[in-house]
């Protein structure tokens, strides 16, 4: 049997990837759960703090499938880089309201700092996942004098944040495989200095 917090979360992540952040409301997500609006106050001080525990779930999905992949070897880096960024596209492809709300959570800088601040920490966290890996290469003599680890960090998570929202937007039906390869190419260029 699902606990009623489980039930808000469930029902809160369906009612946000469907109205938006601002647009949805506690009255609509207690609605969804089949509980007192009242209810929900037991369980979360407001809106903002319910959608922090759904954006700390989503990061904990995350690093649980960055961890599952980040087999940090010295033999093949791309390998390890295709294989996380497939599984990633993976989840997200059959989790569309979780990439909504990841995706949401970008354009919500408005909402409370503590808010902002707790998104903005768990950007940077998986960040730091791939700068690790973009450090393993440069000791292996693999790098862009041009671009810093922290720079090709960056541009991976950009990389990976567009063709996510190709998926969501254009309902884009590419295979995983096929989006983690064009991934590993963009930032095989730009180690290459050829970007």
């Amino acid at each position: 049997m699902i606990d009623t917090r489980e039930k808000i979360l469930r029902s809160a992540r369906k009612v946000i990837a469907n109205k938006g952040f601002s647009s949805a409301s506690i009255k609509e997500i207690a609605k969804q759960a089949g509980i007192a609006q009242g209810t929900m106050y037991l369980y979360f001080k407001n809106k903002e703090d319910l959608y922090i525990e759904l954006l700390l779930a989503l990061a904990d999905r995350m690093d649980e499938i960055l961890n599952e992949n980040f087999f940090f070897t010295e033999n093949d880096i791309w390998a390890t880089l295709e294989g996380a960024v497939k599984q990633i596209v993976v989840y997200f492809n059959s989790n569309k309201d979780a990439l909504k709300i990841m995706i949401g959570s970008e354009l919500l800088f408005g909402i409370n700092s503590k808010a902002r601040t707790k998104i903005l920490q768990l950007r940077e966290s998986k960040r730091k996942k791939f700068e690790t890996l973009f450090k393993m290469n440069r000791k292996n003599g693999i790098a862009n004098k041009n671009f810093t680890n922290e720079e090709h960090a960056e541009l991976c998570m950009i990389v990976i944040g567009g063709m996510l929202k190709k998926i969501l937007v254009e309902r884009d039906k590419k295979s995983p495989a096929y989006i983690s390869a064009i991934v590993v190419k963009v930032l095989k260029l730009s180690f290459a200095g050829k970007i």
